[in-house]
């Protein structure tokens, strides 16, 4: 099994994988559509999302992430705020909006994937199962190590 964390070629392509992807698992299968739409959607725009990738052609988990500020993002963790699009764009913080796999290690892979994007910056991650957001810092860049790419090879 060869496992790589990509974007799509096209937009519609990066859209249709996703919501395909969740719509088969919990607890994406039983949230409210609207939201679930406006977060991939959102992502999908900024070009915040990954999808995990078994052998270059399966669909086996996903992330998708905003950058803003910390205020912002744990404001919006709380659902205090709602923050416009062009405050997701940029930021010294990783706001983790939705993610999943097909096991534990594809999720943790995921989120391996945005702290190699973004070494030493802070996160907030949103969790379903929790009254309140995990907080914390990616890593710094380890020595030799090759950023995550931006290439897009999922899709026609």
């Amino acid at each position: 099994m060869a496992l790589t964390f990509i974007r799509a070629r096209r937009p519609d392509t990066a859209f249709t994988a996703i919501v395909t992807f969740l719509a088969a698992r919990a607890p994406f299968d039983r949230m409210p559509l609207g939201p679930v739409i406006a977060t991939v959607s959102g992502a999908i725009q900024r070009g915040h999302y990954a999808l995990a990738v078994e052998d270059g052609r399966e669909v086996v988990g996903l992330t998708c992430w905003a950058l803003t500020d910390y205020d912002t993002a744990l404001a919006w963790s709380r659902g205090e705020a709602q923050p416009s699009f062009d405050q997701t764009l940029n930021g010294d913080t990783v706001m983790m909006m939705m993610g999943g796999g097909d096991g534990p290690a594809i999720a943790l892979g995921g989120l391996r994937h945005i702290g190699d994007r973004y070494p030493g910056q802070r996160y907030v991650m949103n969790r379903f199962d929790r009254k309140r957001p995990s907080l914390g810092r990616f890593p710094p860049a380890r020595d030799g190590m090759v950023m995550a790419s931006d290439e897009t090879a999922f899709g026609e």
